[in-house]
């Protein structure tokens, strides 16, 4: 099957979403299909994404692309749905069977901004005249049916907790419970929705309590966004929180995984409809969450994290207070995560998943 994916070159930073797609085609390719990447050189803000679509230089040389490669299936990577608007409106999408690939949705009743709004508006446009709607967060599903009712047909394809497992015992869950050190850790790239900055805070107020025995290590880029980058430094700083925070950059799945093993919780407080992915790959160290209940990675780990509102630092602080110095509370979590890891989403279900909705 010859299989056109659309999507947009990223030369920084590792999202849930790329390792998504990336996993998606890889196996595709390794099951004997024919996988050809068309790649816009960057992600279109909200005025490139408009004018994109204005432009009939723009939508014929698509429709030229899929013209010539006549591919038999066509996957849309969300970041590129807002540009395509135009050639959705204009019904020429239906040319090709497609889909429509939804990592994240605005989460809020009312959208932070204009541009916010108008950029989820031409999303919508385009992925409503997909043939098909792919997601891994189950509330963008009920999104979706809400905005379209039973004229979408969306498919929800959970991700894979499974990428970082290694054989870990429950003695070893027991021990790092009450190791002194609470080691709490921070996987994503450093961007402004992901609540870095609330963590901070949170962990600020815990250290003026005299508690001081905890260290948060940051892993994912900090190239993505600067300003923001800089503002969590500076903060850093202000906090007094230096000889407590590491930022760590972009790491590898080794070094991924013996963050998890030595870590007691991961944070990730974003305001953003999207996976988390990341909450869920420490459950076979006993890693518990403590995430926002925006994320999709909820409707598989609820039973075993603490899930908050996504700006709730009242709620965040006193949680991680509870746990680092309320142990046995801690452990009681930490083996739940322990003991789900097993039940939880594999990947290789997914990609089976992921292939049947492509080829039937």
């Amino acid at each position: 099957m010859k299989i056109l994916f659309v999507t947009v070159k990223r030369n920084m930073g590792c999202s849930g979403a790329s390792l998504y797609v990336n996993r998606i085609v890889s196996y595709l390719k390794d099951m004997g299909h024919n996988v050809k990447m068309l790649s816009i050189s960057h992600e279109p803000s909200l005025a490139s994404s408009y004018f994109l679509g204005m432009s009939d230089r723009f939508q014929k040389k698509i429709e030229s692309i899929l013209s010539y490669l006549k591919p038999e299936k066509v996957l849309i990577d969300d970041r590129v749905l807002p540009a395509l608007w135009k050639i959705a409106k204009n019904k020429r999408l239906s040319s090709f069977y497609s889909y429509a690939l939804l990592y994240k949705w605005e989460s809020s009743k009312e959208p932070v901004s204009l541009a916010g709004y108008v950029t989820q508006e031409l999303k919508k446009t385009t992925a409503k005249a997909a043939n098909g709607i792919i997601t891994s967060h189950p509330l963008i599903k009920n999104k979706v049916v809400e905005v379209c009712g039973d004229g979408c047909s969306v498919t929800v394809l959970p991700p894979g907790f499974d990428r970082l497992y290694r054989h870990t015992e429950e003695v070893f869950i027991k021990k790092k419970a009450h190791l002194p050190e609470f080691n709490i850790l921070f996987v994503g790239n450093i961007l402004n929705h992901k609540g870095l900055d609330l963590l901070l805070t949170a962990l600020s107020y815990i250290r003026k309590k005299g508690i001081k025995k905890w260290k948060l290590n940051v892993a994912g880029s900090a190239a993505i966004d600067p300003s923001y980058v800089l503002r969590i430094r500076e903060e850093i700083q202000s906090l007094s929180l230096a000889n407590h925070v590491n930022l760590l950059g972009m790491v590898d799945d080794y070094t991924l995984a013996d963050l998890y093993e030595k870590s007691h919780v991961v944070v990730n407080m974003s305001n953003m409809m999207e996976m988390g992915v990341a909450t869920g790959e420490g459950f076979c160290y006993g890693t518990v969450p403590i995430a926002s209940k925006t994320l999709g990675a909820k409707y598989w780990l609820e039973n075993a994290g603490i899930w908050l509102k996504p700006n709730d630092l009242k709620s965040l602080s006193l949680v991680l207070y509870d746990f680092i110095t309320d142990r046995e509370k801690y452990l009681e979590y930490s083996l739940r995560a322990y003991r789900m890891h097993k039940e939880l989403p594999a990947w290789k279900d997914s990609l089976k998943k992921a292939l049947h909705i492509l080829t039937e």
